[in-house]
């Protein structure tokens, strides 16, 4: 492990190379203040989302099916087809590239209640330090139940990622599909898609897919190449040749090609819920204090990954928090609002009324290369679209 101060200066110039991503074809983009620009309700109770790059297309699983929405007349429209199984765990679509990923995966959807703070789903067993700072609302229980029956089995269907080509506003074409163990915990693709890293929390492996039309299975494994700690979050270079990993205690830089470990660094112990962000620029966590429990408060960690720079912002301990993807923007969804603060000038700040206890029951996805975000909660059942500035360089 090497000191902090090497880490800086070791670091940093190999991942501005690595980690900077292209930031692709130049968008329209909204230039007043962030606002909310569409209030809806939500019919896609209990649903996963994901937001194209372009802020163009919002797909939505649900019990009911996997819907495409297009952005059109200043609002999302659903183009009332489905275009995948029901209730996948899993919808993303990469950062750079147009490709939309979509499955099912009980260990990837405890996972994703780990990294936001909340409690295990019903009937499935949490990891050994699962439990975070946050619950289920006992009104959510009944639809959370129902999203785990309508969750395809094992023994019916394979565990796969199926891969959606999205090459303009409102087509999306079956690309491929990448096989998945059934103890797959959470994943990442690199920026261009041309690679998927898959990691198996019980095998401490990392499985590399290189991504092509058709069936894809894993090319390399690497066993024990991680630390024996809980992971947070990963997220691969631009075209994918390195992987940047938090754990718990740990954050680490491998090399996909030889799966050696390139350099790592510790981490605050009481550094909660990481994630990344901004292509892996930042690392985003909550850090909870024993005099700040009492008081349901915390502080929001934004460290800069190149310079170990941290900025520290206070909380409410169920806040939900994120930095946008040009690296602009802190975003706070607290008990009724949502919020942004610019990270280079805090004097600069916006918030918009939401709905009460929207802390506790909410969720926002990005559009990687467009200022927009969309938030939504099941109960009560809400949407909004928000836009912001974006620095698209």
């Amino acid at each position: 492990m090497l000191p902090f101060k090497a880490y800086r200066t070791g670091l940093a110039s190999v991942f501005i190379l690595l980690f900077a991503g292209n930031p692709g074809p130049a968008t329209a983009q909204y230039s007043g203040p962030p606002k909310i620009v569409q209030r809806e309700r939500n019919d896609f109770v209990g649903a996963k989302w994901a937001l194209a790059r372009r802020g163009n297309l919002l797909i939505t699983s649900s019990r009911e099916g996997t819907e495409a929405h297009v952005w059109s007349g200043g609002k999302f429209n659903s183009v009332n087809r489905s275009i995948d199984k029901p209730a996948n765990d899993f919808v993303h679509f990469a950062s750079e590239a147009d490709l939309l990923l979509i499955g099912s995966s009980a260990g990837i959807a405890q996972h994703q209640r780990l990294m936001k703070g909340k409690a295990p789903l019903p009937g499935l067993t949490p990891p050994a330090d699962a439990m975070f700072p946050g619950d289920v609302p006992e009104s959510m229980r009944k639809s959370m139940e129902k999203a785990l029956k309508s969750r395809p089995s094992a023994k019916k269907d394979p565990l796969e990622l199926r891969m959606f080509a999205n090459p303009d506003k409102t087509t999306l074409r079956r690309f491929g599909s990448i096989e998945l163990q059934p103890t797959t915990n959470w994943l990442t693709v690199a920026g261009d898609a041309t690679k998927v890293v898959l990691y198996d929390g019980g095998a401490n492996t990392l499985e590399i897919v290189r991504v092509a039309e058709g069936f894809n299975t894993p090319s390399q494994r690497w066993k024990d190449v991680l630390y024996p700690t809980q992971l947070h979050d990963m997220t691969l270079s631009a075209k994918g040749g390195h992987l940047l990993v938090a754990q718990e205690l740990r954050l680490s830089l491998i090399d996909t090609d030889s799966g050696t470990l390139i350099q790592a660094m510790p981490i605050p112990e009481n550094w909660r819920q990481l994630r990344f962000s901004y292509g892996g620029r930042y690392l985003v966590a909550k850090q909870i204090s024993e005099d700040q429990v009492s008081e349901n408060k915390a502080t929001a960690i934004v460290m800069e990954v190149t310079s170990g720079r941290i900025l520290e912002f206070p909380i409410d301990a169920a806040d939900l928090v994120h930095v946008t993807p040009d690296g602009q923007w802190l975003v706070r969804i607290n008990s009724s609002e949502l919020e942004f603060t610019k990270l280079a000038n805090r004097n600069e700040k916006y918030s918009e009324l939401l709905h009460d206890d929207c802390n506790r029951n909410c969720d926002i996805v990005f559009a990687a290369d467009a200022g927009r975000a969309v938030i939504w909660s099941d109960e009560p059942a809400r949407i909004y679209v928000a836009q912001f500035p974006f620095n698209s360089k």
